[in-house]
């Protein structure tokens, strides 16, 4: 019995240092707004606010919300991107879009590029299809799995590694525009990566 507290101690005291090492690495806040352009290639941004209640859980600065659309084709996809140091305001992408009437069909991982995979997601609106992707990053590599990456940053913090922030990134397309949606995707991700 006396073996078994003591080893319930150690594991607790553990539990604690680890965790007020974690907190006390700080992040760097982005203000994701005023970093991230407004022209990507021929895909030009035009911002929107979303309503209060969405800024009472993501502050707006860490919040960016546009409809790009594409200087050629006329194509519009909207993108959302959040970038924070607090990983409570990273959540699943379905709480808000379920919201907004979104109904999600199925949901797969695909290959952005070579070693970086994101979340394609089939969803209706209004009897019209729309394909939404996602994925989380920490400016550097990306995550189609949230527990995996929450795991990732916990151990980078850890470990004292170069980490800037907890990201997110949703863009949402109607379903026909898929080939132009994921040069897009490819264009937003490398944007993020030069922050």
């Amino acid at each position: 019995m006396k073996h078994k507290i003591i080893i319930l101690l150690l594991l607790f005291s553990s539990i604690v240092l680890v965790n007020v090492h974690v907190n006390k690495v700080s992040l760097q806040a982005i203000d994701v707004n005023k970093v991230f352009p407004h022209k990507i290639g021929e895909w030009v941004g035009a911002d929107y606010k979303a309503n209060e209640d969405v800024y009472k859980m993501v502050p707006s600065k860490e919040m960016l919300l546009r409809v790009y659309k594409n200087s050629k084709t006329k194509q519009e996809v909207s993108l959302a991107i959040v970038l924070t140091d607090r990983r409570d305001h990273v959540h699943i992408p379905d709480i808000c879009y379920s919201g907004q009437g979104f109904i999600f069909k199925n949901e797969k991982t695909v290959n952005l590029s070579k070693g970086r995979q994101i979340v394609l997601v089939s969803a209706l609106k209004q009897n019209k299809k729309y394909d939404i992707y996602y994925w989380y990053t920490d400016l550097k590599d990306t995550y189609s799995d949230r527990v995996k990456f929450l795991k990732h940053m916990t151990f980078s913090r850890f470990f004292d590694k170069l980490i800037k922030c907890y990201g997110l990134v949703v863009i949402i397309s109607p379903h026909d525009n898929k080939m132009q949606t994921m040069d897009f995707n490819k264009k937003v991700d490398l944007q993020l990566t030069k922050l």
